[in-house]
């Protein structure tokens, strides 16, 4: 009889019933999730998020995780350690370094996460700032720097349409959009360094190889100008014989020199079809509005997190009647 309440006690009904007669404490519950909700909005910092939208070419888009890479990378992020940027409405120049590690807002719980550090920082004064960086040893503040740059940097793919986006999200409109900038440029660069590496080496090596030739070839030009002019008229049958060998010894260095010649020209063509190509459909600008925080989105899913813990709560205090 027991176990056939429990199971009444189950049905969906039931389940309905007892969420019902709980509507005043669900009403309670949403209201505080209300509250939790704008709380957490207010507490959020506003930031501008711009977007770059690029197309880059096929074999770009088939390894855009090579570009993420790149562009969240420690050397590629630390160009920036020394970056000059003005904030909107404010032509003085500050260091980027210093608006991302001193004047970056944080909500008030990272505040509260960060005491310890804060007390050690107090313990053992201020950071001294350096411009010189030592990849091979980075300081605290720069690990702090290249971290919060990382997390404020996004690469979008759609590989359907083979669109990139760039997204740089700062807390300044104007510092946004000229880092994104600067950003996709350092990009284009970097990735082609990257991408035609290999096909640089051979074509460095190449030319190498065709000054050589062609110091080869122009030295025994210069021997064979100055024998003929040394002979004069003279026109006996030793020094036409060496004449002719001189002729012999130059037309056959000819040949390689123009064949080394073909071989720079191939392997410059080689880094021309290795070098990736960035279209660009919309290029950076200073964003009018703010992307973050997104208060609808946080608000609704504070209230429907604390209704669906208070059904919870209803539902298996039900159960122990």
């Amino acid at each position: 009889m027991e176990n056939e309440n429990k199971l009444k006690g189950i049905e969906p009904l039931a389940l309905f019933e007892r969420v019902w007669n709980g509507k005043k404490t669900l009403l309670f519950v949403l209201c505080i999730g209300l509250v939790v909700g704008l709380i957490i909005s207010w507490s959020i910092p506003t930031a501008y998020s711009t977007v770059v939208k690029i197309v880059p070419d096929k074999s770009t888009v088939e390894n855009s995780n090579f570009i993420t890479d790149i562009v969240k990378s420690r050397p590629f992020l630390l160009r920036f350690w020394n970056f000059e940027v003005n904030k909107l409405n404010n032509d003085s120049k500050i260091l980027l370094r210093d608006y991302i590690l001193k004047e970056q807002k944080f909500p008030w719980w990272k505040e509260i996460m960060d005491i310890p550090s804060k007390i050690q920082k107090w313990r053992h004064g201020e950071p001294i700032y350096i411009d010189t960086v030592n990849l091979f040893r980075l300081t605290s503040e720069q690990m702090t720097f290249v971290g919060r740059m990382s997390k404020n940097i996004k690469i979008q793919m759609d590989k359907r349409n083979g669109v990139m986006n760039l997204i740089v999200v700062m807390q300044d409109p104007m510092i946004s959009a000229v880092v994104a900038n600067e950003i996709f440029k350092d990009m284009q660069e970097s990735v082609r360094e990257k991408k035609t590496y290999k096909a640089n080496i051979d074509a460095q090596f190449c030319e190498k190889l065709l000054l050589e030739t062609r110091s080869n070839y122009e030295a025994k030009q210069r021997e064979l100008e100055e024998y003929i002019s040394s002979q004069g008229k003279r026109n006996s049958a030793i020094s036409s014989l060496e004449q002719v060998f001189l002729k012999q010894e130059f037309e056959s260095m000819y040949k390689p020199y123009v064949s080394m010649m073909e071989e720079v020209d191939k392997a410059k063509m080689k880094v021309q079809e290795e070098s990736p190509t960035f279209a660009v459909i919309e290029s950076a600008s200073i964003p009018s509005y703010p992307s973050e925080p997104r208060t609808l989105l946080i608000v609704l899913g504070s209230i429907f997190f604390f209704v669906f813990c208070g059904v919870i709560g209803l539902l298996i205090q039900g159960m122990f009647k």
